[in-house]
C-alpha cells in the first residue's frame, strides 16, 4: 500500500498527510481549533474556527515555528515551508444547517386544570384565553 501512496498523482494526499502529522505535534488547544491547512508560496496557512484561537496561535507562533523546523528534519514535505500564518475561516466545513426554532414542536405539559381566581373581568378573560390555548396545544397534529 505504501508504494501506491507514493505515486505522483497522490502528491497532494501525501502533503495533506504530512500536514496532519505536523498538526498532531501542536498543543491540543491549537489542534482542536484548526479547520484545515494549505500551502501557498512556501507559507503554511492554518484556517482557524474562532478569533480567540487566532490570538492564541499568534501568541504561540515561536513554538509552532520551532516545531516546524524540528519536524522538517523528519518530514521532507515540510522543508519547503518558510513561514506560518493563520486566519479565521467564517465558513465551517462539514456543518449542516440547523433547523429553525419554528420546526420544533413541544408537547404541552399542563392539563389546564387550574382555578381562575381573578377578580377583574379583564384578567379573568385573559386567564381563560390561556386555558383555551393550552387545550389547543394538547391536540395532536
Amino acid at each position: 500500500m505504501a508504494h501506491l501512496s507514493e505515486a505522483p498523482q497522490y502528491t497532494k494526499l501525501q502533503k495533506q498527510s504530512t500536514w496532519n502529522r505536523f498538526k498532531n505535534l501542536l498543543p491540543f488547544s491549537l489542534r482542536q481549533s484548526i479547520l484545515f491547512m494549505y500551502e501557498r508560496g512556501g507559507v503554511l496557512f492554518f484556517a482557524l474556527n474562532h478569533p480567540g484561537y487566532l490570538k492564541e496561535f499568534n501568541y504561540k507562533l515561536s513554538l509552532i515555528k520551532s516545531l516546524l523546523k524540528e519536524a522538517a528534519a523528519l518530514l521532507p514535505d515540510l522543508r519547503s515551508i518558510n513561514d506560518v500564518k493563520a486566519f479565521v475561516s467564517h465558513q465551517a466545513l462539514g456543518t449542516e444547517e440547523k433547523d429553525s426554532l419554528s420546526d420544533y414542536h413541544y408537547t404541552e405539559n399542563s392539563q389546564a386544570t387550574f382555578s381562575n381566581l381573578a377578580t377583574t373581568p379583564e384578567i379573568h378573560d385573559k386567564i381563560e384565553e390561556i386555558r383555551e390555548i393550552i387545550h389547543c396545544n394538547q391536540k395532536p397534529f
